[in-house]
């Protein structure tokens, strides 16, 4: 009821009666309030509470007069309902814990709706951080996938497992790694290398054997420990060249061009290892190809396969990077510089 402040929120009433008069003018019988909501203050559980002390007769049906056109409009003041919330006002005023109670309601909701919107904020980001880490993971597996591919194709029909199918080549690479393992156990990978070595060597398939690896440290040199195996094998010393400067892969087959003029060479290594070689020889123009060494299986030394899975994105950066890192030393054979011109016999 508009002309005095007050709303109707939910009716479930009664027309009793409706009745029309020449004016378009009617008198609907309402009855069975649900509740009502004053401008006053009283709320839905408030009314509950007032009802109860209110008498009987303030909720019999009464004649409303309505007034519109196409919707229904409370249109004169019910002096019945007037009377009704003039009877329940003081319980408005005195009932102190209903309003502390509809406050506590208030600040528990604006608490709860707080909650649910920190709720949604975490969930936006926990949705985007998710999509970051996706798509990062995507991308570095495509990434890995690239590279592998590339190191697979360059090296495709370029690696030997048979002997007799290994072409003639001036030199040979032995690619240099540690002699022992933890525990000072040895290393097959080394192990396994030196033995191919030496059947390239005796099979006529090269003239010379380049040693390379880490020759910085004068307790640990890898080229040394090859060449004293080697001749203890049967290669002759003279017959062997010490790159003690290829510290990684990427070296020992770029020096291996540009520094002992073997750009053609025979790299000496395990399959994946060689094809790795082969991919930095090739895309720097080298000839190069490969003579597998005996495999150590992954149930030994499963390290080394993730390592070289990895050890392939490196090497595909070094190529972009087109970067050789250490010029070393001049060759040497038997303990003597090597000039040019010695190294071409």
């Amino acid at each position: 009821m508009s002309g005095e402040g007050l709303d109707i929120i939910d009716g479930k009433r009664e027309v009793r009666e409706i009745g029309a008069d020449l004016h378009g003018s009617a008198l609907v019988e309402l009855a069975d309030f649900d509740f009502l909501l004053a401008a006053g203050g009283l709320e839905k559980y408030e009314f509950g509470a007032a009802r109860a002390l209110a008498a009987a007769r303030e909720f019999q049906a009464e004649h409303v007069a309505i007034e519109g056109d196409g919707a229904l409009e409370i249109g004169h003041t019910v002096t019945r309902v007037q009377e009704f919330f003039d009877h329940v006002q003081p319980v408005t005023y005195a009932a102190g814990s209903v309003h502390r109670a509809r406050d506590g309601k208030t600040s528990a909701c604006q608490g709860e709706a707080e909650k649910r919107r920190w709720r949604e904020v975490m969930r936006w980001v926990l949705s985007r951080l998710m999509r970051l880490v996706v798509s990062v993971a995507i991308l570095v597996v495509g990434l890995w996938l690239v590279c592998e591919l590339a190191v697979e194709i360059a090296a495709w029909g370029r690696t030997y497992n048979r002997l007799e199918s290994v072409p003639k080549r001036e030199f040979g690479l032995v690619l240099g790694t540690s002699k022992y393992v933890a525990g000072n156990h040895p290393n097959l990978h080394y192990q396994y290398r030196i033995e191919a070595a030496v059947a390239l060597y005796k099979a006529g398939k090269v003239k010379r054997l380049i040693v390379s690896g880490n020759g910085a440290d004068p307790y640990y040199n890898e080229p040394r420990m090859m060449r004293e195996d080697l001749v203890a094998r049967g290669v002759p010393d003279d017959r062997i060249i010490s790159d003690e400067a290829g510290l990684r892969t990427y070296d020992s087959v770029v020096r291996a061009a540009t520094v002992f003029h073997a750009p053609d060479c025979i790299v000496v290594s395990q399959p994946s290892h060689n094809e790795r070689a082969i991919f930095i020889g090739r895309s720097r123009g080298q000839d190069i190809i490969g003579w597998n060494a005996r495999v150590v299986g992954l149930n030994i030394d499963p390290r080394t396969a993730i390592r070289e899975r990895l050890a392939r994105v490196l090497a595909v950066i070094d190529v972009l990077d087109a970067a050789l890192r250490h010029h070393g030393p001049a060759a040497t054979s038997g303990g003597k510089a090597l000039s040019s011109g010695a190294l071409s016999r």
